[in-house]
């Protein structure tokens, strides 16, 4: 993982930072090609997820995992994919379900972003250079993503994701 940056990786984002702009992210002309998006999603991957203020949340894809359906109806040995987002640095997670991609997950846009030239990078740079210490300002990714799997299927950990894991 040392070196590599998951898709969607914005230097001008911080886990967590809400979306800045609509044009930011992706949003697909129809549902089966956001479907198709979002599928290609891996882990450390990054997007923006839906929080309950309608707002979207800069994540990372921490896993995906296969669950028994909350709806009883449904046969128990079936199980629903989902995927799990760190939404914070201090470990708060969101699971969603198959069923709901489509409208609280979107993809990152990196068009129109010269990475060598982000806000933050920019800022980086020039603080490198006064100390002459000559640093690229490139960001590496930690060697670990650590998180805390939700106890349940709730989603209410949509309106609060900046709150501390369970301990």
């Amino acid at each position: 993982l040392k070196g590599k940056k998951g898709k969607g990786f914005r230097k001008d984002y911080s886990l967590g930072g809400t979306a800045r702009c609509s044009s930011h992210m992706i949003v697909d002309c129809t549902p089966e090609q956001a479907f198709q998006s979002i599928n290609s999603l891996k882990n450390h991957d990054f997007a923006f997820v839906k929080r309950s203020d309608g707002s979207y949340s800069y994540a990372i894809l921490a896993c995906r995992s296969l669950e028994p359906p909350i709806d009883t109806s449904k046969s128990p040995r079936t199980l629903e994919e989902c995927m799990v987002f760190a939404m914070c640095n201090a470990g708060s997670t969101v699971k969603l379900r198959k069923d709901r991609w489509i409208e609280s997950i979107r993809i990152i846009s990196m068009e129109g972003l010269d990475p060598l030239r982000t806000r933050s990078n920019v800022k980086h740079q020039h603080q490198d250079d006064a100390l002459g210490n000559g640093r690229s300002g490139d960001w590496v990714p930690p060697n670990v993503i650590s998180f805390f799997p939700p106890s349940d299927d709730s989603v209410s950990g949509l309106a609060s994701p900046s709150t501390s894991p369970p301990g």
